[in-house]
């Protein structure tokens, strides 16, 4: 009985087999991979806004930077991005920012070209600012006849 159903079930593989190597049967190419999240398009040179960085978001991997340090740190870029620009706040430093991988985290290819594009920000707005005098205060005062504040 074993033989039979045995027998049937390659006579129909090699029936399927010969069909689609006759073109008689139509096997669809694979699609293109879907990503889980639509793509941002991250702009360029000084045109960012508080809300287009809060508006990325990114893909998940079986590992990756922690979520939660990842947005933090992000919050703080929506805040300088906010910040008053007459005040000249610091920008937040990514130069040694260490975020630890986790199960499940934030791409770390896409969590990296955007801090590249947030420092790359930096320099294209302090490029910008007019230089500062080479020497300080026209009041200051240094050498043996310098008043010491801090004696009084």
């Amino acid at each position: 009985m074993i033989w039979i159903v045995v027998g049937a079930t390659g006579a129909v593989v090699l029936a399927v087999g010969l069909a689609a190597v006759q073109g008689r049967v139509r096997i669809a190419p694979l699609p293109a991979p879907v990503t889980t999240t639509p793509a941002v398009a991250l702009p360029t040179g000084r045109d960012w806004t508080a809300e287009q960085l809060r508006a990325v978001r990114f893909e998940t991997a079986l590992r990756g930077y922690d979520p939660g340090r990842v947005d933090a740190h992000l919050a703080s870029w929506a805040d300088w991005l906010d910040a008053d620009r007459d005040s000249e706040p610091v920008a937040p430093d990514s130069a040694d920012l260490t975020l630890p991988m986790v199960l499940r985290g934030y791409r770390m290819d896409q969590v990296d070209a955007l801090l590249d594009a947030l420092a790359t920000l930096v320099l294209a707005r302090t490029r910008t600012r007019p230089e500062l005098p080479a020497h300080g205060p026209a009041e200051a005062t240094f050498g043996p006849d310098a008043r010491d504040d801090r004696a009084s």
